[in-house]
């Protein structure tokens, strides 16, 4: 079989929100990498990723972090062809003005997510959920793009997003995007899914499923679906 790009959300596409990656998909993950080019892409830092593909033996993959602010043709340390996304003059401090506003707003109620380019708050408790997503839309412009997860909320800048990351893993590694399957479950994939030629909604994301080419029912379903590369 042709060498093909494999990209892989995390949360909700090869795990739960919170839990580990199954055994019997981490173990197509490794075998995927032995044969193909794999990929993590993710609105996770960059630091967190490159953990998570060691932990699976997997440290051949490409990272792309931070929503695709952060690229990186490896999960090792010090990466291979490392790239970070660059911020138009006078947008510089647009980020930093949304960690102010929200901890000005939230106090100790909120933790932030260590970023390079973007910014992610989680609650302390659970339930405060609503509130971060209800304080947040007044952030959002032409410039800056948010992103509500079950679990914490994003803001990132609209030029940088997973599509654009995917387009600089592409320019360095040579494939097509007739060459790429691309594994999502949110938002935050759309641009990706738009980007490759082969892509794969794993649940129920009206949005996702409309312009997928592939629809698994859950990340249980994902390691059957993997059996077939």
């Amino acid at each position: 079989m042709k060498k093909m790009l494999f990209v892989f959300d995390i949360d909700g596409t090869i795990c739960e929100v919170g839990k580990a990656v199954p055994d019997g998909l981490a173990s197509q993950l490794k075998r995927l990498s032995m044969k193909h080019k794999t990929a993590i892409a993710s609105g996770k830092p960059f630091t967190y990723i490159t953990g998570l593909c060691r932990q699976l033996g997997i440290t051949s993959a490409a990272v792309i972090g931070e929503n695709g602010g952060a690229v990186s043709l490896d999960a090792c340390f010090p990466p291979s062809g490392f790239r970070l996304a660059s911020i138009p003059e006078g947008r510089e401090n647009s980020i930093e003005l949304i960690k102010s506003a929200y901890r000005k707003e939230f106090n100790g109620r909120i933790w932030t997510q260590l970023n390079h380019l973007n910014v992610t708050f989680y609650p302390v408790r659970e339930e405060d959920i609503g509130l971060l997503h209800a304080f947040a839309s007044q952030f959002e412009s032409d410039y800056i793009s948010a992103y509500y997860h079950s679990d914490c909320m994003d803001f990132t800048p609209s030029h940088i997003n997973k599509g654009e990351g995917l387009k600089t893993l592409l320019e360095m590694t040579g494939f097509s995007a007739d060459e790429t399957w691309v594994f999502g479950d949110g938002e935050n994939d759309f641009e990706m899914f738009r980007t490759a030629g082969n892509s794969v909604c794993i649940g129920g994301n009206k949005k996702l499923r409309e312009i997928a080419d592939h629809c698994v029912r859950d990340t249980g379903s994902l390691a059957e679906f993997l059996e077939r590369f």
